[in-house]
């Protein structure tokens, strides 16, 4: 969890450490210094940035003053189409993931009950495709001529090194549009308590996570009961219960498709990547690692390691 990439691969190429993860875009590096890469072998892990403390329930929105995203209605849904079209996802994949994130975004953090819907394309790019002359006029729409502020945490987690990174990017690139981006690095364990205690409307942020089903999804984040504080709807949360209450699988799949459809076309998340996970190997000590891909991006199966003998 060193915070600086280049200390972490310092690190790794001195032989201090055995296991580690640096951007994507260092990799080379990696190579060079002698080191290697070994990866899950499937897209296992996605990336995105969060609407923190996108409130929907009418008895706690009073309780604070929300951020322009968490508006309802049309203003909130155009805010957050803007802060999505802000973002240049190419140059972002391209310079900081050195290509490597998949580049079906609208499955990022929506995977539904039976899969990838494929006529969420034709809305990709009105709703977040890259266009910052349409995200300015969309911030004018919603009544935000000049902009606000706009809060982004800082940290990094295991598997994805590079969320500094393409947070400061996404800050830039907002800052292009007329918002004001204020950068703030904490320690995770700081955010986690915050986010944890639902404390989280102030900011957004970045995370990842495992491709996992829909119903996963809205619990962590779509849920009254979410704990990483995200939009909740009356609507999202009818559904919800229902395809819980359900035996029916084909009524439990179109009920998951109607709450996924609402998060896509409502635009409740930044998505960014899917992309396999990475680890980098001193293979002076380690002769193999195979790992399954992490449950929530942090390594396991290190009962797989063998180690090099002497």
């Amino acid at each position: 969890m060193i915070k600086e990439p280049a200390t972490r691969l310092a690190v790794l190429m001195a032989r201090e450490g055995n296991i580690g993860a640096v951007p994507r875009a260092l990799n080379q590096k990696a190579l060079d210094g002698g080191l290697d890469i070994v990866d899950a072998s499937v897209e296992a892990l996605t990336t995105f940035i969060l609407f923190g403390g996108a409130y929907y329930d009418k008895s706690v929105e009073a309780a604070y003053d929300p951020m322009p995203w968490a508006l309802r209605g049309e203003v909130g849904k155009k805010v957050r189409m803007a802060m999505n079209k802000a973002l240049d996802r190419d140059k972002i994949n391209e310079a900081i993931f050195d290509g490597q994130g998949s580049k079906q975004w609208v499955a990022t953090l929506h995977p539904s009950f039976d899969g990838y819907f494929p006529a969420w394309d034709a809305k990709w790019e009105e709703l977040y495709g890259y266009d910052p002359e349409r995200a300015k006029e969309l911030l004018t729409e919603a009544g935000f001529p000049n902009g606000f502020e706009v809060r982004e945490k800082l940290f990094t987690l295991s598997s994805v090194p590079e969320q500094p990174d393409f947070m400061e990017a996404a800050a830039g690139m907002r800052e292009a549009i007329g918002l004001n981006p204020k950068l703030e690095e904490v320690e995770f364990s700081r955010w986690r308590e915050k986010y944890r205690g639902l404390e989280t409307q102030c900011c957004v942020y970045p995370f990842r996570g495992p491709a996992a089903p829909i119903a996963t999804r809205v619990h962590f984040y779509f849920s009254p009961e979410r704990f990483f504080r995200d939009a909740v709807t009356d609507t999202i949360t009818a559904n919800k219960n229902k395809a819980l209450g359900t035996t029916d699988s084909a009524e439990a799949a179109k009920l998951w498709k109607a709450v996924a459809d609402e998060l896509y076309v409502e635009v409740h998340t930044m998505p960014l990547f899917t992309q396999p996970v990475q680890a980098i190997i001193d293979p002076e000590i380690i002769a193999d690692y195979v790992f399954l891909g992490p449950p929530g991006g942090s390594y396991n199966n290190f009962e797989n390691i063998k180690g090099v003998r002497k």
